[in-house]
């Protein structure tokens, strides 16, 4: 009898790990970026094109590349823009700054690697170029400091969030499946299988929940980021208005960072890195998103 159950407890779990799988893949391919190919092949010819003609006249720095090839960098920006959507990747992010960076664009790529490091907070190559990007400010500010939450999401952003929450699903599965084989075999512990259940249940049951609250505190981090960059200069002002006087004696540059308090009828009222607070034009900032 018991060599029956133990048989019948194998088919169970063999049966919830099918199961598991076939919850678990579609939750993997949907939660792939959809992607406008169309748009990512005109985007990558048309940068393609602005580093050949960068090359052809003689242009090896973004500051150095000529009108022409600005043309076709801006253009590869913007059909990255739309090969992403509203939801576009870290990758996708990061080849439109690259583009933008190219195209002298500093502060929009500067808000484009923020958005792709929000994205992959682990991946080298956005930390990289972002560096790069504020090296060319002309007068940099320090930007604000990374949220405790920011500093954490590093430690487990070598995974990503469709694969986290994947293993999340097949770990939740696999302890339903060991609580279901030892009920099958009556809450013994003398079958092989029900041994191996009880050792496996706690142990999945809490990695499970912790890879679910890593991709959790993710979403929670990008829909709570309040962050913007200064798309050309302009003055930060005490108050909603021309009227009011500057905060700083003079404009702040293109590129220059800050944290997003409140919003009115075409102001921000943002924070810089060095703890100036004060009103700037919509029109004048990027948000990172």
């Amino acid at each position: 009898m018991t060599r029956r159950l133990d048989r019948f407890a194998v088919l169970s779990l063999t049966g919830v790990v099918v199961l598991a799988l076939q919850f678990a893949l579609p939750v993997l391919v949907s939660g792939r970026q959809v992607v406008d190919e169309s748009a990512l092949r005109t985007a990558e010819a048309a940068y393609d094109l602005g580093v050949e003609r960068a090359s052809r006249d003689g242009g090896g720095d973004a500051s150095d590349d000529t009108d022409a090839a600005r043309t076709h960098f801006l253009e590869s920006a913007d059909a990255f823009a739309r090969a992403g959507g509203a939801e576009p990747s870290a990758a996708l992010l990061y080849n439109r700054a690259n583009a933008l960076l190219r195209a002298g664009r500093v502060g929009e790529a500067i808000a484009d690697y923020r958005a792709a490091q929000s994205r992959a907070p682990g991946d080298a190559r956005i930390t990289a170029n972002l560096a790069e990007a504020r090296r060319k400010l002309t007068r940099p500010i320090a930007a604000p400091a990374p949220s405790a939450l920011d500093r954490i999401a590093g430690g487990w952003s070598f995974l990503g969030e469709s694969m986290r929450l994947t293993l999340a699903m097949l770990l939740l599965w696999t302890t339903v499946a060991c609580v279901l084989l030892r009920r099958a075999n009556g809450g013994a512990e003398r079958t092989p299988t029900s041994a191996i259940a009880r050792r496996l249940a706690w142990p999945a049951g809490m990695l499970a929940t912790l890879l679910s609250a890593t991709v959790a505190a993710d979403l929670l981090r990008r829909a709570t980021l309040e962050a913007a960059v200064v798309r050309e200069p302009t003055m930060l002002r005490k108050g909603n208005g021309d009227g009011f006087e500057p905060v700083l004696g003079e404009e702040l540059p293109e590129g220059t960072e800050c944290i997003v308090h409140e919003s009115r009828p075409g102001w921000t009222e943002v924070t810089l890195g060095d703890g100036s607070r004060g009103w700037l034009r919509d029109g004048d900032l990027v948000r990172v998103r």
